[in-house]
Parts: structure tokens; sequence; C-alpha cells
């Protein structure tokens, strides 16, 4: 297995991992390791960048046009959580004609498409593997759960309030992991509210196949980019609880990319800063 010590020396050696993917000197994971990167979306892209490094076949060409793409889509991402919270605010005040305005002033499918890569899903094969999945095997970072079905089967689910309450008390509603913004699961059931309503007036367009050939709206998913979820800060799979000292708001990203895999193996360091000294 992949031990800490070495894993941290090959994300330090990399000379393509960009500056902002990698965490602040001085923070430090919950185990008390100095953590590797801004967050678990960071990580995502840069295991999948440091796989073609060190033991993909990508050239130099192709690991440069990747970390050029991760970083275009996490900028796009970013933004479209302040734009969402534009459109938030302007619907919450009742001006439906500016939140109208705004919301079809979105590029959705470049929304889409920048969230699916932050994540990791419909990534590019190497030789019919995924990627994403290739690496995270490679470097150790699929963990296997510790603790009994029987145990965790005892936990509560998450609720609807669970997310709205960890955005309630996050400062600013961003999200705990990189500090991007993000609206809370109340806010965007009154705009799916709203866009029933009014669906002769947002744009809803355009639409995707799904995997089972049904065309479904494309706007789900781009609200869902914006979304903050509450995050169980030690996972359910490692004996963390479904409670309100164990959830936290996270972005769709982060919470999507994390999977089983725990904080303190992929060097997560959560922020605790104000909106304004996050540099986004």
């Amino acid at each position: 297995m992949l031990t800490y010590a070495v894993f941290s020396e090959l994300v330090a050696g990399s000379s393509w991992i960009p500056p902002k993917w990698r965490a602040d000197p001085g923070r430090v994971t919950p185990n008390g390791n100095p953590a590797l990167f801004r967050s678990n979306a960071h990580a995502n892209m840069a295991i999948r960048v440091l796989y073609l490094e060190t033991c993909g076949d990508g050239s130099r060409d192709v690991i440069r046009e990747r970390c050029l793409r991760y970083n275009s889509a996490w900028d796009t991402y970013v933004a479209h959580g302040h734009h969402m919270q534009s459109v938030v605010v302007l619907h919450e005040q009742g001006e439906l004609t500016h939140a109208v305005e705004a919301w079809n002033r979105i590029d959705q499918e470049a929304v889409d498409t920048a969230y699916r890569a932050v994540i990791g899903e419909r990534e590019e094969h190497h030789r019919g593997v995924s990627l994403a999945l290739h690496a995270r095997r490679h470097f150790c970072l699929i963990d296997t759960p510790t603790v009994s079905a029987d145990k965790q089967s005892r936990d509560r689910p998450l609720r609807p309030a669970d997310n709205t309450a960890a955005w309630a008390r996050s400062p600013g509603g961003i999200c705990r992991g990189c500090g991007s913004p993000t609206i809370s699961h109340a806010q965007r059931t009154g705009l799916h509210t709203s866009f029933k309503k009014f669906d002769d007036l947002f744009n809803l367009e355009p639409r995707y196949q799904q995997h089972n050939r049904i065309w479904a709206a494309l706007w789900p998913q781009v609200t869902i980019a914006a979304k903050g979820v509450a995050e169980h800060i030690i996972p359910r799979s490692k004996g963390g609880r479904t409670s309100v000292a164990n959830l936290t708001n996270a972005c769709a990203a982060c919470n999507y990319s994390r999977g089983d895999t725990s904080m303190d193996a992929t060097g997560v360091a959560a922020y605790d800063r104000p909106p304004d000294e996050l540099n986004l």
C-alpha cells in the first residue's frame, strides 16, 4: 500500500499540479499530517494528472492540456456558484424578471461539462479503463469500510433538513472544503418551483440523453453544481455519525468527488476562513 510519505513526495515532486490545487502551508489533515490538496475536488483532479505523469502514457503535451482543461473547468464551476447566488437573491427579492434574465445568461452546457470534469464523471479513458478510478486504485485512495454493516444501519440517513442546516451554519454558504459559493437546498427547491410554474420564461434547454436513452432537461444538473449539501466530516465508513457535530456544508463537487475516501487519505484540509480571504 502506498504510504502517506511516499504519496506526498510524488505530489511535492510533480511539476504539473498547479499551485492553486495545493493546500496552503500550515494546513493539516484531521490526523495531523500536512495537507496536500485544497479540497476533495482538487485532489480528484490532481490524482488523475499525477497518474498520467507517473504511470500513464501521457506525453507532456497531453498532461499540459489536461491541466489547462481542469483549471478552466474549476474556474467555470466556481463562477457558476457566484452566478447562482445572484439568481437566488433576485428570486427571493421577488425580482422575477431580473432573476429570469440572470438564469438565461447561464451557459448550461459549459457548466455541466465543467462540473463533470471536476468530479471525474464522463472522464477520459486510458486503454479502456476509467482514468479517475484507475488513479484512485493505484494510489490506494479507495478505502474499505471499517465499521460493521449492522452498526452503520443504526445511523439515520441524511435528510433535506440536514442539508439546509449545514448550509446555514457555514460562513456565507461557502463550501468548507474548497471555499466555493453554494446555494442552500431550500433555495434550490424554491428555484425548481419557479421553473415549473414559469417554464415559459426560464430557459430549460438544452437537453441531454441519459444512459437509459431518455431525453432529460439539463437544468437540474446545472443547479446541482451550485448546491450545498451536508457532508460527513468523518465518513460513515470510518465510524462518523449523522449528527450536527459531524456534518458540514460542502459543494457538490467536493461531496461527490470524495466517495468513501477519508480526508486523511487524500490530505484535504477544511477551510475556516471567511469568503473574502479565500482568494477564489
